[in-house]
Formats: structure tokens, C-alpha cells, sequence
């Protein structure tokens, strides 16, 4: 058969040199819950520490489990300061910076005040959860000419 021509199949005629390609979803919902859920409050002294839990339990369950889930509040890590007794190597990233690679110097980037308020306070954040680390990497910077 030559190139380009079509051939019968049990659905009809088809063009061999075509193919039929299943395009991925751009946004799957991975990890979603099955179920609808709803917010309880961990700490009443501290709105923001919340735990999530199914809208299907029933009014039994979910007061067993809500009672439960307070009475060992203390062994929940909401931050890090909440661990102490915890290396931080547990729960610091590291960059994997191959150094045979030139380093790339972006752009300054100029951001509005409110998005400086907003970076100001997230740095304020992680240094009182002690979360910041110095790592440097001078000594790759001296084979490109660059300074620290």
C-alpha cells in the first residue's frame, strides 16, 4: 500500500498515516477529596489552626473524632518552633546547584509596595520561625568574574 493511502478498519476508512493522540487535562484534580468537607476549629485561641474533616461522618463519629483530635493537640506541628527537639535538617530544602554550571543573574525585579509589605512580612515569618539558613555559593561565583 502506498504512503498516504487509507485503509478499511471496523470503524470505516482510515488514513494511515494518521494517529489519535489523548491530550492530558491542563489542571487534573489530583488529591482532591471525595467527599464535601468542612473547617473545625483545632485551637479556640487560635483561629488560623484548623482541621478539615468529611461532611459524610456521622454525629457520633465526628464527636469522637473532634474530641480526640483536641485532647492531643500537643503532638500537632503547625510550624516549625512547634517541634522542638527536631533537627532542622528534617525540614530544610536543599538546592541541587551542579557547580560546573555559570550562574545566571536575573533581573532586579521592582514590585509594588503592597507586594513588598507582603514579602516583608513572609521574611518576617520565617525568621521567627528561626527557618532561614545562610548557604553560600561565593565560591562559584569567583570562577565567572562575579562578587559576592
Amino acid at each position: 500500500m502506498e504512503v498516504g493511502a487509507t485503509s478499511r478498519g471496523p470503524e470505516g476508512p482510515r488514513d494511515r498515516n494518521m494517529c489519535t493522540l489523548e491530550v492530558p487535562e491542563k489542571n487534573p484534580k489530583k488529591g482532591q477529596p471525595h467527599e464535601e468537607i468542612r473547617s473545625i476549629s483545632f485551637d479556640e485561641r487560635d483561629p488560623t489552626k484548623v482541621f478539615r474533616i468529611g461532611t459524610k461522618l456521622r454525629a457520633k463519629h465526628e464527636a469522637i473524632l473532634i474530641r480526640v483530635l483536641r485532647e492531643y493537640r500537643d503532638i500537632f506541628a503547625w510550624e516549625p518552633k512547634d517541634m522542638p527537639g527536631v533537627d532542622r535538617e528534617v525540614s530544610i530544602q536543599r538546592m541541587c546547584v551542579d557547580p560546573h554550571y555559570k550562574p545566571i543573574k536575573q533581573k532586579k525585579r521592582t514590585f509594588s509596595e503592597e507586594k513588598n509589605e507582603a514579602i516583608r512580612e513572609e521574611v518576617d515569618k520565617l525568621l521567627g520561625a528561626k527557618m532561614h539558613f545562610m548557604n553560600s555559593y561565593f565560591h562559584m561565583a569567583g570562577q565567572y568574574g562575579a562578587s559576592p
